[in-house]
C-alpha cells in the first residue's frame, strides 16, 4: 500500500509512505516536512491486517478515482497492491470523503507524523 501526499502553492508537505503486508513502513519525505529523504521503521503485521480488511469491507478496488484538479490544494493518491490486483485512487481539492479518511489511518498505522510535521523554515 502506497500513500503520496502531494503539496501546494504553498507549505503543504510532500511525501510517500509505503507499507508492505508484514508491517515494514517506508517513508520518503519530499518538502515542507521535519525529515526529508528515506527512513524506515516496522508496525505489526496484525495493524496491517486490520488495515486490509476494512478496505476489503469497503469494497476499495470499486472506489471511483478522481480526476479533479485544484490550484493551491494538496491532493492525496493512495496505491493497493494484493496479488496481481492494483488499484489507485486520488482526492484533492481538500475536500473530506473517504480517500482523505483513509490516508489519515495510513498516516496514523504508519507513525508519520514524527517525520511530516509542517516546518516553518523553508
Amino acid at each position: 500500500m502506497k500513500l503520496e501526499r502531494t503539496g501546494c502553492v504553498g507549505a503543504c508537505p510532500g511525501y510517500v509512505v509505503t507499507i508492505d503486508g508484514v508491517g515494514r513502513v517506508r517513508y520518503e519525505g519530499k518538502y515542507y516536512v521535519v525529515a526529508e529523504g528515506e527512513r524506515e521503521k516496522t508496525v505489526s503485521a496484525q495493524v496491517v491486517k486490520k488495515l486490509m480488511m476494512r478496505l476489503k469491507a469497503e469494497n476499495f478496488f470499486d472506489w471511483p478515482e478522481e480526476r479533479n484538479v485544484c490550484v493551491d490544494y494538496p491532493e492525496v493518491r493512495i496505491s493497493v497492491t494484493i496479488g496481481a490486483r492494483l488499484h489507485e485512487v486520488l482526492e484533492g481539492c481538500n475536500r473530506p470523503g473517504r480517500v482523505l479518511s483513509l490516508a489519515k489511518e495510513i498516516d496514523t498505522i504508519t507513525g508519520t507524523r514524527e517525520w511530516v510535521q509542517k516546518s516553518n523554515s523553508k
